[in-house]
């Protein structure tokens, strides 16, 4: 298991960054400026290439199953509101409410579903762009 956070020495002080948060909330500006100063000073900060080199191949599985996960989560919601649209859809106008209410609710679930497959896509894109950072200062 890797440290959730790594010391970043510089010139005559120095910083201490909690990795996961840093890189998940930051912009990606102040994430590549952050690397650049561990450039300036790589003699000086050998445990934080270290910390890193171990967090980033981690960081990256985390992100591809949260992806996976949510693909299922998505296609199993889509394939539930195509059953109730098609039971609905088979009493045409005769549909009590109660079906049309589960039928909005699978709609508004698909919708999430969706939602969260973005935003993991999103998050994955993000460390993909965080890591190319990392590795052309390892160049």
């Amino acid at each position: 298991m890797t440290p959730k956070s790594v010391t970043i020495r510089h010139d005559h002080g120095y910083i201490t960054v909690c990795i996961p948060a840093f890189f998940k909330e930051m912009p990606l500006k102040n994430s590549r400026k952050l690397l650049k100063l561990l450039q300036e000073n790589s003699y000086m900060n050998d445990a934080a290439f270290e910390t890193l080199d171990l967090f980033f191949p981690e960081w990256v599985c985390e992100l591809s199953k949260a992806l996976e996960q949510a693909k299922q989560e998505s296609e199993t919601a889509q394939q539930t509101e195509r059953e109730i649209g098609s039971r609905v859809a088979c009493f045409g106008t005769m549909a009590t409410a109660k079906m049309r209410a589960e039928l909005t609710n699978a709609q508004r679930s698909t919708k999430r579903a969706a939602q969260n497959v973005k935003q993991a896509k999103t998050a994955l894109e993000r460390c993909g762009k965080i890591k190319n950072a990392y590795d052309g200062i390892l160049r």
